[in-house]
């Protein structure tokens, strides 16, 4: 099957998924409210990620990583963020 058909009934969104690091955090359309904004380092300059903020320094959002994948959602959850495929996740 082709990654579209794959695609096809799936639900657009932000996501929760285990790092190799074996951390949880947020993927996709993440909102700003889950994130950590944070100083850019070059590297997030160089990947576009950078961007100015009011004082003209460069900022870069990263989504915060948590230890189990219910403690993401309870965390998404209580700042009125829903997450596809929740119904998944357990305690």
């Amino acid at each position: 099957m082709s990654t579209f058909g794959s695609l096809i009934g799936a639900k657009a969104g932000c996501h929760i998924i285990k790092c190799p690091t074996g951390v949880y955090t947020f993927v996709g359309s993440v909102p700003k409210s889950l994130c950590e904004i944070r100083p850019a380092t070059r590297a997030d300059i160089m990947g576009g990620r950078a961007f100015h903020g009011y004082k003209g320094d460069m900022l870069c959002a990263h989504a915060m990583s948590f230890r189990s994948a219910y403690a993401a959602l309870i965390f998404a959850t209580n700042k009125g963020i829903e997450i596809a495929d929740s119904h998944k996740i357990t305690a």
